[in-house]
């Protein structure tokens, strides 16, 4: 299955070169945790999650008999208790006098009866190796939570733990691996011991059910729901996470869109449950809790005219800046400097148009780089009369080499660029059939030529070429100056009447 070609919300997080993604196919409305490896020619590998042992379900009523002790066996129920095909592959966990046994369900035969693939033999009663222990009987067993349409929402680590968030069915629930084994969510030790590195299972307690959307690692782990904002951690800062060691209290009570939020410094920027407000959720000394902060108040129309928030990225560098693309396909920018106290906001036109209008941007991450963190996005435009989609990369801040260097100076977007070296220079260019049917800008060694068409994946230049030649789609730029202040003889001039002479 190739993880480019679906259409898909996302959560996904990366340790020691793995990355674990839960897609989520908007068709279907489901998300399968999978994971995907190292880097290996030609492409990346996806599989599935095997989880060894998966999270549990609270207890469940009616009495399971095994038909044996070894794989495979057959699972009996007293009640009505099995679905087809929901079921299928779903985990049950079991304990027969404190032994602790898991089968995987591989097949269906009425709602009281399963075939199932047991991960060990049923343990021998120690008084009567000739029977099982309790018969192989047992009312006391619990479903895996995870099954098919009722997946996490999100996935995150922290603590040395892989953390899942909510599904449809315990949507404010939280379950954390076992320490440092990421793929081991058993809730206790085979004996039903339970030891500090078991796998954590806790339910956030809130007088409304509100949906796990988002959490943020760091000195205590944040989480954000569809109401309300938390704080979980330990009874002690000093003190890590475990089953009987786990603290959560609501923060703030704004709510949050499906949106991944971006942790800036001591600063976790999310966007509200309306999606045009975007708020800083920090920690306050005055009341020792968090707060959540209006990024925009003043700024409110820019998100709100574009149909609100649909993703965002953070470039630390250069500047620190938070890119966020809305539901009308706008590219915003805030520009975020909390020691400074700067917060700017700034709306971008891409070159380029999509349907009549302007070039739609969809998608946008930012990835580290060795002078600046890169921006990458998803354009949508009309080329050619059809619609095309291209990741497009923006370009670090021009810092002329001396002051006659103007090769590298352009302004254009969905551009490419040529370095004929010491020539020779032809009028003719080509390799712009991303282009095909539009006007494109034209500079040569940093000067301008006459707008021209490609026309089957070429131009032809209308003037000299050169050795730098640089083609793409124009974009508008403003420039706003301040008010002209020269001063005066008692002041400011600020408000008061002047003569300009050109």
């Amino acid at each position: 299955m190739s993880i480019w070609s679906i259409k898909t919300q996302y959560s996904y997080i990366k340790v020691n070169g793995v990355w674990y993604y839960l897609l989520k196919n908007i068709a279907e409305s489901e998300e399968i945790p999978e994971v995907v490896g190292p880097p290996k020619k030609p492409a990346y590998t996806v599989d599935v999650i095997e989880v060894g042992s998966q999270p549990t379900m609270v207890a469940t009523t009616g009495k399971l008999t095994f038909s044996n002790r070894t794989t495979p066996a057959t699972l009996k129920a007293s009640n009505n208790t099995f679905s087809n095909p929901r079921d299928i592959g779903r985990l049950v966990r079991l304990s027969l006098k404190n032994n602790q046994v898991t089968a995987t369900i591989t097949a269906y035969t009425s709602a009281k009866q399963v075939s199932v693939s047991l991960d060990g033999a049923v343990p021998k009663d120690v008084n009567d190796p000739s029977v099982y222990v309790s018969n192989a009987e047992t009312l006391t067993w619990r479903f895996g939570a995870w099954y098919a349409n009722n997946w996490p929402y999100a996935v995150l680590f922290h603590e040395g733990r892989l953390a899942f968030l909510g599904t449809d069915l315990q949507p404010q629930t939280l379950w954390m691996s076992k320490s440092q084994d990421f793929e081991n969510f058993a809730p206790t030790e085979t004996d039903s011991s339970v030891v500090d590195d078991n796998a954590i299972t806790q339910t956030l307690n809130s007088g409304k059910i509100n949906k796990l959307i988002w959490g943020v690692t760091g000195p205590v782990l944040l989480l954000g729901t569809f109401g309300s904002e938390w704080q979980v951690k330990a009874d002690s800062i000093n003190e890590a996470l475990s089953p009987t060691n786990f603290n959560a209290k609501e923060q703030t009570a704004w709510g949050s869109e499906d949106i991944a939020p971006e942790r800036i410094g001591v600063s976790v920027l999310y966007v509200q449950r309306s999606g045009t407000v975007v708020r800083e959720l920090v920690y306050s000394y005055e009341i020792d809790s968090h707060v959540s902060n209006s990024l925009n108040l003043v700024s409110e129309h820019i998100l709100r005219e574009s149909g609100g928030a649909a993703d965002i990225a953070y470039q630390k560098a250069p500047y620190s800046r938070v890119w966020i693309t809305t539901n009308s396909g706008r590219l915003v920018c805030l520009t975020f400097e909390k020691e400074q106290e700067i917060v700017a906001w700034s709306k971008h036109e891409i070159g380029g148009s999509f349907s009549g209008g302007i070039a739609q941007v969809e998608s946008v991450e930012c990835v580290p780089d060795s002078s600046a963190d890169k921006l990458y996005m998803v354009v949508k435009r009309t080329i050619n009369g059809a619609t095309k989609r291209y990741v497009e990369m923006m370009e670090n801040d021009f810092w002329p080499s001396n002051p006659q260097d103007k090769n590298n100076m352009f302004y254009l977007d969905s551009y490419k660029a040529y370095d004929f070296g010491a020539g020779p220079y032809s009028t003719t260019i080509t390799g712009l059939a991303h282009l095909e049917g539009e006007t494109v800008k034209i500079l040569v060694n940093g000067s301008r030529r006459p707008d021209a068409v490609v026309t089957g994946g070429q131009i032809t230049i209308n003037g000299t070429s050169g050795r730098y030649v640089r083609v793409g789609f124009k974009y508008q730029s403003l420039l706003k100056p301040m008010p002209i202040e020269a001063g005066s003889l008692n002041g400011t001039a600020q408000g008061k009447t002047k003569r300009i002479h050109k």
